[in-house]
């Protein structure tokens, strides 16, 4: 899949992986300090003694084997901070192309304003006609009900979350237990603990990713080629866009063939965005 590497779409994915490395980082660094620790073992000293010169030690200033239990358990925790912040790096991006489309014509801006994390999907395919996977929509779902139950329910299933997991269809969950390496909780009933491992953050990336890229594909044919000009001139101003006029058609075409390969807009098309600008 070809995508049009504009510029909200780099910031997203540029997000995504500094996200994703640093969420990476803490749970093997939890793991590599509770390996350390190991090496402390029946020590009965408080870790600020042991290691006084890492900072903010003594906000864990625990025995080692108090720290270690600790340790062992943030894996699910690190995991809980993770996802919420992942669906909201692919909430934000979907706002984005809603607006997008809005500012080409095919909707009220008030409409996308409106949308909201559980219609985005929905209103963006409406708007689109393209049928975003389904299997992957639903996977999000899982995840964002997960999420509410967390912020919003204390941590425990709700009635929404296990109504949405009883109707799941067979290639749904299969997906999704591939992506997780566990199964599915569909033993999961109301009041019962949401817990958040490794496999459900790794699912809220891969399935958000494809999402995304899928919308992407779909803009290219319903954003109009106008449109699309004017955003790759846009860029050019938004770098400076200072040069001279004989530079600019130059460099706003070094732009298109860049970040825009996709469209393969023609140098006419794009000196009508500067005619236009």
């Amino acid at each position: 899949m070809t995508l049009v590497q504009f510029r909200e779409y780099r910031d997203y994915a540029q997000n995504r992986q500094e996200a994703n490395n640093a969420i990476m980082a803490l749970l093997a660094g939890s793991q590599l300090a509770n390996h350390v620790l190991h090496l402390t073992h029946g020590s009965e000293m408080q870790l600020s003694q042991i290691f006084p010169a890492v900072p903010h030690i003594k906000r864990f200033n625990l025995r080692t084997d108090r720290a270690q239990q600790f340790l062992g358990e943030a894996e699910e925790h690190l995991c809980a901070m993770a996802v919420p912040y992942i669906l909201a790096i692919h909430e934000d991006l979907l706002m984005t192309t809603l607006k997008m489309l809005a500012r080409d014509g095919h909707m009220t801006m008030r409409r996308a304003d409106d949308a909201k994390s559980h219609n985005m999907h929905s209103t963006f395919e409406s708007v689109t006609g393209h049928t975003l996977p389904a299997a992957s929509v639903k996977q999000f779902h899982l995840l964002r009900f997960m999420r509410n139950c967390l912020i919003h329910a204390a941590g425990t299933a709700n009635q929404a979350l296990v109504g949405h997991i009883a109707s799941l269809d067979a290639p749904t969950i299969q997906g999704w237990e591939t992506l997780t390496g566990h199964p599915l909780m569909g033993s999961v009933t109301v009041g019962r603990k949401v817990s958040f491992k490794q496999g459900d953050l790794i699912a809220s990336l891969a399935v958000t990713k494809r999402i995304a890229e899928e919308c992407n594909s779909a803009l290219v044919g319903k954003i109009s080629r106008q449109t699309w000009a004017d955003y790759v001139l846009r860029e050019f101003q938004a770098d400076g866009g200072n040069s001279q006029a004989n530079d600019r058609l130059r460099k706003v075409k070094g732009i298109a063939r860049f970040y825009y390969r996709a469209l393969q807009l023609t140098e006419q098309e794009l000196q009508d965005a500067i005619a236009r600008a």
